[in-house]
């Protein structure tokens, strides 16, 4: 194994984020996810890139998408394992409106994270 394989496998091993997210929206450069962290009780926004497809591409669905991922930091970018899990939820209007009121107070507080 090269040194590069054993730095970016190093890294995953300490640094990845599972859990359940919402996809919120889809820049040209990545896809918005917001996860809870339960132990501090904080949302955050990560913006997640696909090796192959982009998220945007496996999730032909319409917005906010509740699904099951792993996220891995990959040469200065994140990106999810390629195996999205969609839950079974179906958001409701005001639900859809908590959310949106969620994510854009993130937005206006702090920026999008694009590094673990």
């Amino acid at each position: 194994m090269d040194n590069r394989t054993r730095a970016i496998l190093e890294e995953w091993e300490h640094k990845h984020i599972k859990g359940d997210f919402v996809i919120m929206d889809f820049k040209p450069e990545y896809a918005v996810v917001m996860h809870m962290d339960h132990k501090s009780k904080r949302c955050s926004l990560y913006g997640v890139k696909g090796l192959t497809d982009s998220v945007a591409h496996v999730a032909k669905r319409q917005k906010p998408v509740a699904v099951q991922m792993l996220l891995l930091p990959f040469e200065g970018r994140i990106i999810y394992n390629g195996m999205m899990s969609y839950l079974k939820f179906d958001f409701t209007e005001n639900e859809i409106d908590n959310l949106t009121d969620v994510y854009e107070s993130i937005l206006e507080d702090e920026s999008i994270i694009t590094e673990l």
